[in-house]
């Protein structure tokens, strides 16, 4: 039971309205999920990242680099957008307890509030992952402001990323 903390770029995408979309059109749903987890698995290790679980609509994503992360991010939506699959993704940077295959820790908390504010196409991020691409040229963020989010403590900024 090997056990290993680790600062990571931790990222979260959900497909949005899958659970409605299923009751309405089972089949068009299924192909849905298909082609986002086909999609994550083509470019998530071109990225240098790790899928650590898919959760039904959902997936866990890790990265050593937040500037590969918020690449990724980018390659993701963009092909999400073409499939026509309506896909958030929330993004922090943290400290993560890797236990069993799986991922622990404030850091996937952080990242799964985070995606849980963002809309269909958007890409959502900390301020401790926007600190690390700020002096890249090829990012623009704007900054939407503090949230408070469940059962963490302080309000955090949150920073959607453009380009």
């Amino acid at each position: 039971m090997s056990e290993k903390r680790k600062l990571s770029t931790v990222l979260f995408s959900d497909i949005v309205g899958y659970t409605a979309l299923m009751e309405e059109h089972e089949s068009h749903a299924l192909h849905q999920i298909n082609q986002y987890k086909e999609i994550l698995e083509s470019l998530v290790p071109a990225s240098q990242g790790e899928i650590i679980q898919f959760f039904g609509d959902g997936c866990l994503l890790v990265f050593d680099s937040s500037t590969h992360a918020v690449h990724c991010a980018n390659k993701l939506q963009n092909e999400f957008i073409a499939h026509k699959i309506p896909v958030r993704i929330g993004m922090h940077l943290g400290e993560v307890l890797f236990k069993n295959d799986n991922a622990f820790g404030t850091g996937v908390n952080i990242a799964s509030r985070i995606e849980s504010i963002s809309v269909p196409g958007a890409i959502l991020i900390s301020k401790s992952v926007r600190d690390q691409i700020r002096n890249k040229t090829d990012f623009i963020l704007q900054s939407l402001g503090s949230f408070e989010f469940k059962n963490v403590v302080e309000p955090m900024e949150v920073f959607a990323i453009a380009g």
